[in-house]
């Protein structure tokens, strides 16, 4: 039988095979010092003309909406503010960071389109845009996890997928059966590694149990209601199941603390569906998925 490893361990021996890039971390304090001027981010932004390519493209995609073209970091820093440029930084590296490790054994295209779309329907569902960009960049980081288990404990992974398939249980009770932690605690626990805020992590660790969150309840069930909102997709076509999202139309205890509205559900599918692929191949240049 494989043996079943600590979540430190796992998380320890990880981050010695990917970390962010250098500018990543400086930006980031950068931003957290308070002194620093746009022109100075934009500065050590432009030094790594990769993360600065993904930047612009986003800034430019159907993600915004802008109806002029941006063509500097600085110009996008102005529009969008310091802590949405702190979550694509982070959303745009850690696709780099993850991409390193990840198996051949696991779809990468449904990976990062899943991932993306959570992301993309958190943002919709919340409509605030002081929160919606770090909203993206959790759900995009929410299933971390799943590669970090895949890439090291390949063996119990595959255990683990096969259990949930054979007895229709969701893998998440099987991760905590059998592993102790959920494969979402692994991803809120790289999150803290990257240093990133506890109002970020935290969502994340209680996605499948989003009223043990506490103070962040609501983001947790933005983020609940996002990942079902994805399983009522069909994962080729994209078609919403109309059984399915009746379903969780009905669910009015996490419509309520998610703040969202029943109408709206069938609505955030469609937007989403319309600029998921494109972001998503923003930030995973070789994704090549057909709806």
């Amino acid at each position: 039988m494989a043996h079943t490893p600590q979540l430190k361990g796992l998380v320890d021996d990880v981050e010695n095979l990917i970390s962010l890039p250098e500018v990543v971390i400086k930006a980031n304090e950068l931003i957290n010092s308070g002194t620093s001027t746009i022109d100075d981010i934009a500065e050590l932004v432009s030094l790594d003309p990769s993360l600065s390519a993904k930047l612009l493209k986003l800034v430019n995609s159907p993600f915004y909406g802008f109806p002029a073209k941006i063509d500097t970091i600085s110009r996008a820093i102005t529009l969008i503010g310091l802590t949405e440029l702190r979550s694509l930084i982070f959303s745009a590296s850690a696709v780099d960071a993850i991409e390193r490790i990840a198996p051949d054994s696991l779809d990468m295209n449904d990976f990062w389109l899943h991932s993306v779309f959570v992301g993309l329907a958190a943002k919709h569902i919340l409509d605030d845009r002081k929160m919606s960009e770090q909203l993206f960049l959790m759900g995009l980081m929410h299933n971390l996890g799943i590669i970090v288990l895949a890439s090291q404990c390949r063996e119990t992974s595959a255990r683990i997928r096969q259990t949930a398939t054979d007895t229709g249980r969701p893998v998440f009770e099987v991760e905590k059966e059998v592993l102790g932690y959920t494969c979402t605690d692994i991803s809120a626990a790289l999150m803290q590694r990257w240093k990133l805020a506890e109002s970020l992590w935290k969502p994340v660790q209680h996605i499948h149990h989003p009223d043990q969150a506490g103070e962040h309840q609501r983001y947790a069930s933005i983020l609940n209601l996002a990942k079902r909102l994805d399983d009522c997709s069909e994962p080729d076509s994209k078609r919403h199941d109309s059984a399915t999202l009746s379903t969780l139309q009905m669910d009015s205890e996490l419509l309520r603390a998610a703040g969202a509205e029943e109408a709206d559900l069938e609505a955030v599918i469609s937007e989403v569906n319309l600029g998921c692929l494109e972001v998503c191949c923003i930030l995973y240049p070789g994704a090549m998925m057909v709806y």
